[in-house]
């Protein structure tokens, strides 16, 4: 029965462990990226090591990870954007000019647009021998009225790009948020093999006066042997240790866009000497609604809603007519000369101009049933408006729901912290009275075992609880959108 009772203490520790590597569950949504195990610990200093600081790590994460890159160029290209749309707006300039060489039959006039071959001379009999001919002309063409399409479109361009700048905001804050998180699980980490190598020292301890005294025959063998499984246990426990906080630094190097380096941190007492105090007291219904409304995320879907708007304008505009400015000036060249109607077939004669000509005109153009089309085409983009209303009130809820589970999670957290330390002290206790009786020969091993395990369990709660509280702390900070409410407290 003892020896069950041995297996199954062992077995808790074990998923102490376990839980420990288990980010909490409201804030998965926010932890797409970051690792949760939760035991290892520091390795000796190498030349491809990285010391890390929390604000260092953030630092880096920011600067140098690809997804926020990545939404950091689509901010470049939707601003490039408004430029395409502006420049839409300038006239068109084209320049057009050839050498045609054939028959020299025409009638006059001027013509316009010019997309046919030109050729010179005007006769009354037709003559086919060919000569040269010339053209060149200068057309300006503007639409200097669009009756707000022009405008609608810039609108539009503009809110895509802002909607471009909250992403990134919403990419930094993310990343920041699971580098955080993934920095508080790697210092719990090591200090979780801190207690493997304590656990390991007492084994020792205990497996020397085990094997003593059974070579005395004060006791029988049988404690020696379990003494000694009980130290293999522990070796096998500190190596699984450190095998998972070694994964963790590569896990934070990914997160803070660095190679595959190992990442050491620095000994950070303040988040195993301190228990974090309530950053937020309690928010007002408007208070809080504010704070929710100010969240990247929220921030995002808001103006998803306001892209949808401006696209629909633009469609409800596009079937608006359009008033376009021409200006031509042109001139004509031929081998047959206008002063006498006669020919000639070299070439200079019919590249050099003999008439210059010029056009203006005003254009309408609009499109009768373009009219249905773009109603069409608004009321799409209209039901698409209305989803995305919906889903803004969606994540709205979960906002709220995720404020409030942060919140509950934090004071039970505050709560679990401050009671790890009392339950340590009495383990504490407890494995020195045993082993002070089991030195006197006044309890048998599996009582100090028990003590043991009891102590190892305490170490790694008081570890977990700390870690938690920061952690939770943390949740809450990322609930209101602002990683600084939990920063502020590292200062």
């Amino acid at each position: 029965m003892k020896s069950l009772f041995m297996r199954i203490s062992g077995m808790m520790l074990i998923l102490i462990l376990i839980v420990a590597e288990i980010p909490l569950y409201a804030y998965s949504y926010y932890l797409p990226f970051a690792s949760s195990s939760l035991a290892s610990s520091p390795s000796a200093s190498s030349p491809d090591t990285i010391r890390l600081s929390l604000p260092k790590a953030l630092e880096l994460a920011k600067a140098n990870y690809p997804a926020i890159k990545a939404r950091q160029a689509a901010q470049k290209r939707a601003a490039k954007e408004i430029d395409v749309v502006r420049a839409e707006y300038l006239p068109n300039v084209g320049l057009t000019a050839y050498v045609n060489y054939g028959s020299n039959n025409s009638v006059a006039g001027t013509f316009f647009p010019y997309n046919a071959p030109v050729q010179g001379g005007i006769r009354a009999n037709g003559i086919y021998t060919p000569v040269f001919g010339s053209f060149a002309a200068l057309e300006l063409s503007w639409s200097a009225f669009t009756f707000g399409k022009t405008d609608s479109r810039i609108a539009a361009a503009q809110s895509e790009y802002e909607r471009a700048e909250l992403e990134v905001q919403n990419a930094i804050f993310r990343q920041q948020l699971a580098t955080a998180d993934a920095y508080l699980l790697a210092l719990a980490a090591e200090r979780l093999v801190a207690v493997q190598e304590n656990n390991l020292r007492r084994s020792e301890v205990f497996y020397t006066i085990a094997k003593a005294k059974a070579v005395s025959g004060i006791v029988s063998g049988v404690d020696s042997s379990l003494a000694a499984a009980e130290r293999s246990k522990a070796r096998l426990l500190l190596l699984e240790s450190r095998k998972s906080v070694q994964l963790q630094r590569i896990k934070l190097a990914e997160l803070t866009g660095l190679p595959s380096t190992t990442v050491v941190l620095p000994d950070t007492l303040t988040f195993f000497s301190t228990i974090p105090r309530e950053s937020v007291s309690e928010l007002t219904p408007s208070a809080l609604e504010k704070s929710l409304a100010s969240t990247p995320e929220l921030r995002v879907a808001q103006k998803n809603v306001e892209v949808s708007a401006a696209r629909t304008e633009v469609l409800q505009r596009s079937w608006l007519p359009s008033v376009r400015l021409w200006a031509d000036f042109f001139g004509k060249g031929s081998g047959v000369q206008n002063s006498d109607n006669s020919f000639r077939t070299d070439f200079a004669s019919g590249v050099v101009f003999q008439a210059l000509n010029y056009t203006t005109a005003v254009s309408l153009q609009f499109d009768v049933f373009d009219l249905f089309r773009s109603n069409e085409r608004a009321a799409a983009e209209t039901a698409r408006n209305q989803e995305l209303r919906y889903d803004y009130d969606t994540k709205h809820l979960e906002a709220e729901r995720r404020y409030e589970n942060a919140a509950a999670q934090f004071r039970l957290a505050q709560a679990q912290a401050e009671e790890s330390p009392l339950q340590r002290a009495a383990a504490q206790a407890t494995f020195s009275q045993s082993n002070a009786r089991y030195e006197s020969g006044l309890a048998p091993l599996t009582e100090l075992v028990q003590s043991f395990y009891i102590l190892s369990r305490a170490d790694a709660d008081v570890a977990v609880a700390y870690s938690n509280a920061w952690r939770a702390l943390l949740f809450k900070a990322a609930s209101l959108g602002d990683v600084d409410l939990f920063l502020n407290q590292l200062k």
